[in-house]
């Protein structure tokens, strides 16, 4: 299935989750018991989104599936601010890097290893094989699901031929930017 060249924010949210929790509410603390609720959100994922997107959240709100959505969707509004302020033009597999590898993950999409401290080939690998899997699996699954429901669209940012060689090579098909317009009224 081919990916279209935007995707619909909650649709990307929707994919997400069944990338983390495979759309379960009552969903088993992952990662060793530290991956809370329907998007297996860590403690230091809650922070972030207490700090980057303003919300007064808890590691236990993560459980809660109307809470778990509202925390990621304000992040990724909030990854789209921090992005841009540092001069990088948003794609999906960025969000999905931070949301997946942290802050910094969006360092191994665009292949500047050199300037990632402490670099960890171990970490590369799985964001890549993380990103792939969303694009592959998850996302097509979602859109199947979907096809009927209007949402506020995303716009269309970046093309696999505005990404990195590396990026490119790693990414194939990663045409989805995940760029919304900023927030209003959230």
């Amino acid at each position: 299935m081919a990916l279209p060249q935007s995707v619909k924010l909650n649709t990307f949210l929707d994919a997400l989750r069944w990338q983390e929790s495979s759309h379960r509410d009552d969903v088993p603390d992952g990662d060793k018991g530290l991956a809370y609720g329907p998007y297996q959100m860590h403690a230091i994922m809650v922070k972030e989104s207490n700090l980057m997107a303003g919300t007064n959240y808890t590691h236990e709100d993560a459980r809660d599936p109307e809470k778990a959505h509202d925390m990621a969707k304000k992040l990724y509004f909030a990854f789209d601010k921090y992005l841009k302020g540092r001069g990088v033009k948003p794609k999906m597999s960025h969000f999905l890097a931070m949301w997946n590898g942290g802050r910094a993950g969006y360092q191994y999409v665009d292949g500047n290893e050199s300037s990632i401290k402490n670099f960890d080939q171990e970490k590369k690998d799985n964001l890549d094989e993380y990103i792939r899997k969303f694009r592959e699996e998850s996302l097509p699954y979602i859109l199947k699901q979907t096809d009927s429901i209007q949402e506020q669209p995303i716009q269309k940012v970046a093309s696999v031929e505005e990404e990195t060689p590396n990026a490119i090579n790693r990414h194939k098909g990663d045409v989805n930017a995940g760029v919304v317009p900023e927030p209003t009224g959230i």
